[in-house]
């Protein structure tokens, strides 16, 4: 799963100049990562002479909205698994069932979204007023389908067509940081955005 991040960053890196941004890409992100047997009255709540029967890893990861990238990923997620389990039985030399051993995953939430929304504001009346508030403050639009950062994909999952906006121009992008914020004046201006 990390190499497969690497060679995302590495895409998103090499596409920059030509204009690619982190939604044109996938985006890995390794969330947890259990295993060991748990004992609370050790420091660290996990006994440390003992291998543990299982392990879990939970990865957060965020798809380009388009059929081709989500049967790639598909694709390159069920290669991780058989990866795996070819690994564990190279290093027993028993197969899965001889081992008692099996890898699996499961998607805890996933969302394929059937609607793009309309972006051209000759088709679009939502896109239409959002280009004519643009206009008002100065600044211009730039379309994108971003796999993050927005609950419109909930409403485009079940055909709605959505769009959303995001006037943080001003500041840097510290998105699902540790310390995310945006500066007061940033945050008015957007308001202000808003209302026109």
């Amino acid at each position: 799963a990390m190499a497969f991040r690497g060679e995302e960053a590495a895409k998103l890196a090499a596409g920059e100049a030509a204009g690619m941004e982190l939604g044109d890409v996938v985006n890995v992100n390794l969330a947890f990562f259990d295993v060991g047997v748990p004992n609370g009255k050790l420091p660290g709540g996990y006994q440390i002479n003992v291998l543990a029967d299982s392990a879990a890893a939970g990865f957060d990861i965020r798809v380009p909205p388009s059929v081709e990238e989500n049967a790639r990923v598909d694709a390159v997620i069920r290669g991780w698994v058989a990866g795996l389990d070819d690994a564990e039985a190279g290093i027993t030399g028993l197969d899965d069932a001889e081992a008692g051993i099996s890898v699996s995953f499961e998607f805890l939430e996933r969302t394929d979204i059937p609607v793009k929304s309309e972006v051209d504001s000759e088709k679009s009346p939502w896109m239409a007023a959002l280009a004519r508030g643009a206009e008002k403050a100065g600044v211009g639009l730039v379309p994108r389908a971003l796999p993050f950062s927005t609950d419109a994909r909930f409403c485009r999952e079940i055909g709605v067509e959505s769009l959303g906006v995001s006037p943080i121009l001003r500041s840097e992008n510290l998105l699902h940081q540790y310390d995310e914020h945006i500066p007061v004046k940033e945050f008015l201006w957007g308001m202000d955005f808003y209302e026109k």
